[in-house]
């Protein structure tokens, strides 16, 4: 044996013996190891408020079943969003229609429509306009513009609002949701462009991640949250594309999430705002519109999510940026 070969193998051996340490003590701590959902490996156990939906994952139930649960009587339409009319063409009065694409801080969970942001953003920008709720809880920034792709021409919006909080940037990196109990589009970047995920297909890294704990945890920690937010980049410029070749005006918004245990409001920043500026679409940060307001909690109910309060102060600085 070379000289080389027995350097090769000494450094190997010792990396090794350095690492081990470190695999036992973080299989101790994280005992589970994260493997990313995959297209068409979960089984269906859906929760009562959604019914599943080809093309988004799902939409909101019409059942009656879930009005009684949350004693709040939503108004659900056959497309699944909350709205007392099925998606038409046609304008409520001739008015100008915006659309509201978000998750369960934009369709109102547990709040009468009256307390909703879009329904309060309406009635702040009159009769001239036509706002459409199209916040489904549990979305992702992933399956927020393909509701906006599915309804486009039949909405013929004048001005689209996404409104996303922090988890939903996480929410594309997924291809089941078990709070939802279904599955859900899921796609990766190939070339940087956003390209479907293959049903029941694995991994690359799936051999290291299953047998490293400390890769598992890297993974989960770091490519992961980087990942997410390539892929959720990639669906605002597509939306920002689309909304702009149809002749209508984009406005996103970041809707602040309250941190239960600490009591303050948490967002987070540099993941959409160059790209958005350099296309002249509106951004809006709604974290500012909570300052010198006294305590956040006061605005957010025991499970997180905005209230009446809440909502109230936030369709008025939508309303100081909507576009003129």
């Amino acid at each position: 044996m070379t000289r080389a070969a027995v350097l090769v193998i000494w450094n190997v051996a010792l990396t090794i013996l350095l690492l081990l340490p470190l695999e036992i003590g973080v299989r101790y701590f994280y005992r589970e190891p994260y493997r990313r959902t995959s297209p068409g490996l979960h089984q269906s156990a859906k929760a009562v408020w959604i019914d599943p939906d080809d093309d988004l994952g799902w939409t909101v139930t019409r059942s009656a079943e879930f009005g009684a649960l949350e004693q709040v009587p939503y108004q659900i339409n056959r497309q699944g969003f909350r709205d007392a009319r099925d998606f038409t063409s046609k304008e409520a009065g001739g008015s100008r229609r915006a659309v509201v694409l978000g998750d369960s801080f934009t369709f109102g969970v547990h709040l009468p429509d009256t307390e909703a942001f879009p329904r309060i953003l309406n009635q702040f920008l009159g009769t001239g306009w036509d706002v459409v709720n199209m916040g489904v809880p549990g979305y992702g920034i992933d399956q927020m513009v393909l509701a906006y792709d599915k309804y486009r021409d039949v909405l013929k919006p004048k001005v689209v609002l996404l409104v996303f909080i922090a988890e939903d940037i996480e929410r594309v990196f997924e291809a089941y949701r078990s709070a939802e109990g279904l599955s859900k589009p899921s796609f990766d970047l190939f070339r940087g462009k956003l390209r479907p995920r293959v049903p029941a297909a694995g991994s690359v890294f799936d051999p290291l991640l299953d047998s490293s704990r400390v890769a598992n945890v890297i993974y989960f920690n770091g490519y992961r949250p980087w990942q997410s937010r390539r892929i959720s980049q990639a669906f605002v410029r597509r939306l920002a594309d689309s909304v702009a070749a149809h002749h209508a005006q984009l406005v996103v918004a970041q809707y602040p999430m309250l941190d239960r245990k600490t009591k303050r409001l948490t967002h987070v920043t540099g993941v959409f705002e160059r790209d958005l500026s350099d296309m002249g679409v509106i951004y809006i940060d709604l974290i500012n519109v909570f300052e010198g307001k006294g305590d956040p909690a006061r605005f957010f109910l025991a499970d997180g999510h905005p209230n009446g309060m809440a909502n109230d102060l936030v369709a008025r600085a939508l309303l100081s940026g909507w576009p003129r």
